[in-house]
């Protein structure tokens, strides 16, 4: 699951990259920037996010804590091994 949840979040990471760029570009556009300087600002920007949010995306699944393993559940499944306290069971 987690290499399925980190390609979503790179997919994500690449519109919010695409939106911004495309942002860029419309307030550029209404400035009267040249097109060779629209295309420089949208390769740029573009870049820029892009590599922002896949090194926060790869500094977050490196500083995360490990997922907890399933462990081996012993006999007495339905109790979870935990004392019952509220029946009054004191003892595993």
């Amino acid at each position: 699951m987690a290499v399925r949840s980190s390609e979503l979040f790179q997919i994500w990471g690449m519109r919010l990259s695409l939106v911004t760029s495309l942002i860029v570009v419309l307030l550029s556009w209404i400035n009267g920037v040249r097109i060779l300087d629209l295309v420089v600002r949208a390769g740029i920007s573009f870049g820029v996010m892009y590599l922002l949010t896949v090194g926060i995306l790869s500094l977050f699944e490196r500083t995360s804590p490990p997922k907890p393993e399933m462990e081996q559940r012993s006999s007495d499944a339905g109790r979870d091994g935990g004392i019952d306290f509220s029946v009054g069971d004191d003892e595993l």
